[in-house]
């Protein structure tokens, strides 16, 4: 990213990053005003195009986060907005915000005690380290990764942030400040494009969700086309090995029987892909017989897998999922599941959907034999 613009200010398409965080927020009829931090000598504001539906207005940022926030919600309490409104506290540079995210937030939230805030659950392995030497590995279910809006109360925010700030506690987010203060926020699963622009790759898959047509053609749409692939795999239950399921680890007393680690969820999902691209299945791309894929991690397959529908011209629009076992019960997983595969196929959380269903105890899997997975999904190329 270009060192002289910043990244709220970078344009994707004929829109600025900050353009698009205000529009997705006053895209909700039940916000009524944005208040937005701005930092000293701003000369890119001006040229901004904003909301015409909804009140728009400027505050000075602060040298921290929590001095930006506190300042906007000073500004509000002077303005005699009531200490008891919601409000929502969102990065400008999260412009990836869905209609559907922000809704779930303030619904799930409207009649809660305390608020909260959007979040995703930790998938990858987590390790405590010092000196660059692991301490131990820690568990992910209890971990997520924080995103925003988080939404509080105006009163009860404002002064968590300043008795915050005043003790020297480290004030990372909104919700750190409210656990400062005793209180117990609650966590609502939002989406992994929610991104945070950090990176200057982040830049091309924010345009990604924003703009999945914009391949500088305005021709391009015109020419795409649509396949559809089904996939389906089963593995049996054996003793000593880790039960893996669409990139999570699932806690069972019997692990699947594969040449790699067994994830026969990613696996179906692999064969879907590679039929509606019509490069074969899963066997012929990696078999079984090859060493260098004993014991492999299957999202490692999965990646490779969606490196070869690049190559060939195809993007994933979509998937849909049904994990078939009698035992163990799959729903409690099935949010990391999900945000597993969006992050390896690159999509929306929207765009994945999986299923956990028994078979009334007919059949292999109904007698806990192994279990058993189909998948459909959407490509698109051109």
């Amino acid at each position: 990213m270009a060192a002289a613009v910043p990244k709220q200010y970078l344009r994707i398409g004929q829109q600025t990053v900050l353009e698009y965080t205000l529009a997705a927020l006053s895209a909700d009829q039940r916000i009524v005003s944005l208040t937005v931090a701005l930092a000293e000598q701003d000369n890119w504001w001006p040229m901004l195009s904003l909301p015409a539906t909804t009140e728009v207005n400027v505050v000075a940022g602060g040298k921290e986060r929590a001095d930006s926030v506190s300042n906007a919600l000073r500004y509000l309490l002077d303005k005699g907005v009531d200490r008891d409104d919601w409000v929502l506290v969102h990065d400008a540079a999260r412009p990836c915000l869905s209609a559907a995210d922000l809704s779930s937030l303030i619904d799930t939230l409207a009649q809660d005690e305390i608020g909260g805030l959007l979040a995703i659950p930790v998938t990858d392995t987590v390790k405590h380290v010092e000196d660059y030497r692991v301490l131990e590995t820690v568990d992910r279910r209890l971990l997520w990764r924080a995103q925003t809006p988080q939404m509080f109360r105006l009163g009860a925010l404002h002064d968590a942030l300043i008795g915050a700030l005043a003790a020297g506690h480290p004030v990372t987010d909104e919700a750190s400040a409210m656990e400062w203060a005793g209180s117990r926020p609650r966590i609502i699963e939002g989406s992994a494009d929610n991104l945070k622009l950090t990176l200057p790759a982040d830049l091309e898959t924010a345009r990604h969700y924003l703009l999945p047509g914009d391949k500088g053609d305005s021709k391009g749409e015109a020419r795409k086309m649509f396949r559809t692939g089904f996939g389906y795999d089963a593995h049996r239950f054996i003793d000593g090995v880790p039960l893996m399921l669409a990139g999570v680890e699932v806690a069972h007393s019997l692990g699947l029987e594969a040449h790699s680690d067994g994830d026969v969820a990613i696996h179906a999902l692999c064969d879907a892909l590679l039929g509606a691209a019509a490069l074969g299945d899963i066997g012929q791309h990696f078999p079984d017989h090859d060493p260098r894929y004993r014991a492999i991690d299957s999202r490692q397959l999965l990646r490779t897998v969606c490196q070869r529908l690049v190559a060939a011209g195809f993007s994933v629009v979509n998937i849909d999922l049904t994990i078939v076992a009698q035992a163990p019960k799959l729903a409690s997983y099935i949010p990391a599941m999900r945000v597993c595969l969006a992050d390896d196929l690159a999509l929306s959380l929207s765009a994945v959907n999986i299923k956990a269903t028994t078979t009334e105890r007919m059949g292999f899997a109904g007698r806990g034999e192994g279990i058993a997975a189909y998948s459909v999904v959407s490509l698109m190329t051109g």
